[in-house]
Order: C-alpha cells, then sequence, then structure tokens
C-alpha cells in the first residue's frame, strides 16, 4: 500500500493519500507484534510456541496495542470522505482546516494513551499477550466501529439522495456531474473502508467472548477471529490492487478502443476497398464528362448546319434577286 501509494503522483498529494501511509505505518507495527504469536508468552504458562518471559509478553501486547492505531484512522479515512462527499470540502480548504490536523492527532494519541497505559496489564490471551483488563481495550473499538459505521451510512444516504435529484433533473449537467463525481468517492470510500468491516468487528466479538470466559467454547471462531484481526494490510492491499486492476481495464479498452480503427484503415483489403470506391465513384463522373462533351459537339454541329443552310439560302437568293432587277430593266 506504501508503494503503491508513493508511486501515484496524485494520490500521493492528497490527504487520502497521507492518511493511508499513516494507517500502513502502524497496521505494520501491529502486524509485527502478531507475527510472534505465542513465542513471546511465559515459558511457564504451558502454552504451544511460548518461549518468553513477562517482558516479552508486554513487549508484544504494547506494539499490538499500538497497532490498533490504525483501526482509529479508519474512522479518520471516514470523517475525510465524508467531508469530501456530503459537505463538499476541496482538498485545500481541508488543509487550511484545523481539522486536517485532528484527524491524525486524534487516532493517535487515543491508540497511544492506551498502549502505554496498558503496560503493567499485558498478560497471556492464548494466541499472544494483549491487555488484560476486562472491557478496557474493547471500548474505544466500539466506539470506533460505531463512528465509522454511522459515517458510511450517513454517505450511502447521502449518494442514494443524490442520485434520486439527479435522476429527476437530469436535464441539468452540472448535477449530473456532482452526482458522477459523490458516486465514484463513495465507492472509493467503500473500496478503502472495506478492510476496516472485515479485519475489527470479529476482533471486537473475540474481545468480548475473552472478557466473558466464553471464547474457548467456540474454536472455530477464535481461530477465524485470530485469523481476521491479522490481515488488515492484505484486505487493504487486494482492495486497492482491484481497484487499480478495473482503472487499468478501462485504459486498456479506451486504448484498443482507439487503436483498432487506425490498424483497419491501414489494412490491404482496407486499402483496396477504398480504391474500388473511388474507383467506382469516378467512373460515374467520367461517363457524365463524356455525356457532356458529345452534348456540347452535337449542339456546335447543329450551329454549324444551321449557319450553313443560312449561307446557302443567301447563295441562292442572290442571283434570283438579280434576274428581277434585269427584268425589270428590259421592261423599263
Amino acid at each position: 500500500m506504501i508503494i503503491g501509494v508513493m508511486r501515484d503522483k496524485e494520490k500521493k498529494k492528497k490527504v487520502i493519500g497521507e492518511l493511508i501511509i499513516t494507517l500502513s505505518c502502524f497496521d505494520i507495527i501491529g502486524s509485527l507484534g502478531y507475527a510472534f504469536t505465542s513465542l513471546p508468552i511465559p515459558e511457564q504458562d504451558y502454552i504451544y510456541g511460548a518461549k518468553g518471559n513477562p517482558a516479552s509478553c508486554t513487549a508484544q501486547g504494547f506494539f499490538i496495542q499500538l497497532g490498533t492505531i490504525s483501526l482509529y484512522i479508519n474512522v479518520s479515512i471516514a470523517f475525510y470522505y465524508m467531508l469530501i462527499i456530503q459537505f463538499s470540502w476541496r482538498e485545500h480548504k481541508l488543509r487550511k482546516s484545523p481539522v486536517y490536523y485532528l484527524l491524525y492527532v486524534v487516532p493517535i494519541t487515543v491508540g497511544a494513551i492506551f498502549a502505554f497505559a496498558a503496560i503493567p496489564f499485558y498478560e497471556n490471551a492464548i494466541l499472544w499477550c494483549n491487555n488484560s483488563q476486562k472491557y478496557w481495550s474493547e471500548i474505544p473499538v466500539a466506539i470506533a466501529i460505531a463512528i465509522a459505521t454511522y459515517l458510511m451510512l450517513s454517505l450511502c444516504w447521502f449518494v442514494y439522495k443524490s442520485e434520486k435529484a439527479s435522476a429527476r433533473y437530469s436535464a441539468r449537467s452540472s448535477t449530473n456531474d456532482r452526482a458522477s463525481l459523490s458516486k465514484q468517492f463513495f465507492y472509493q470510500s467503500m473500496v478503502y473502508l472495506g478492510a476496516f468491516y472485515l479485519t475489527w468487528p470479529a476482533y471486537l466479538a473475540l474481545q468480548v467472548m475473552l472478557a466473558r470466559g466464553n471464547a474457548f467454547s467456540n474454536y472455530g471462531f477464535y481461530l477465524f477471529a485470530g485469523t481476521a484481526v491479522t490481515l488488515q494490510g492484505f484486505w487493504n492491499f487486494l482492495f486497492h490492487s482491484g481497484l487499480q486492476l478495473r482503472m487499468v481495464k478501462k485504459r486498456v479498452s479506451s486504448a484498443l478502443s482507439r487503436a483498432i480503427p487506425s490498424v483497419m484503415r491501414n489494412t490491404p483489403r482496407s486499402q483496396n476497398f477504398s480504391q474500388e470506391s473511388t474507383g467506382g465513384s469516378s467512373s460515374p463522373r467520367r461517363a457524365s464528362t463524356r455525356q457532356s462533351r458529345q452534348s456540347r459537339q452535337s449542339r456546335q454541329s447543329s450551329n454549324d448546319r444551321r449557319s450553313s443552310s443560312k449561307e446557302m439560302s443567301v447563295a441562292t437568293n442572290e442571283p434570283s434577286t438579280a434576274l428581277s432587277i434585269g427584268a425589270e430593266k428590259e421592261e423599263e
């Protein structure tokens, strides 16, 4: 995710790119804690794979708890999309607002407070070491999930109303542009927050079951929740790659649609067809020119005949007039 955002020049300059990088960094910290699984658990607890001591257990629990900051940054991402989509904020306005700093300060501060405050209480949690106080670490997780869910439902309702308004006033291009832009941002927000919903609700349910003492009665769910909480980075990468793949497909299809007509124009068959079409179209022109020439020649010949007939008539009339004049003189 970090590499993908850093390679994208546009996203790297936006607030969402900065939030994704921050989320990924804290997710890496938490993943390092999860990666050791039961190894840092004190060996005297007789857990499979346990080779640690109280200090290693505390260190693992601290890093795991610090990794929950990525959960709170997911809430900041939900706030970001709410500001962009629902309240029509722009990037420059957000950066100049105090809200921009709160998107980072609040999640990091809350996560750090709970991580440092729980140092005396990190103990064996079967799969790894975590805060042993009942419902202490679950409360901020539940609040974060509730806030993110409320924001997403609000965005869903806003996009739904925008689509209805655009359908009602389809003649207004500005309304259509605004609705399509909101829909695009909404789909992107669902992509990035999808990893949030596939990761943290199962973790919250597992922590509640551990607090109640009935987590071991359902081994299948215990295994599922323990696996899901470690896959936030995987889901982020998968959704982000899927989004990029869809953009690549659109670019390839548009490039092919532009290239195919040009290739068809340059093929020999198309050239022969064009020559035949031009030849066929020129033959009527030649025929018409021939006909015009023939008509001109016929007109000219008819004119010549008329002029010759006139000359002949003049020539035949002149002797008759001369004879008539001579006869008149003889009579006199």
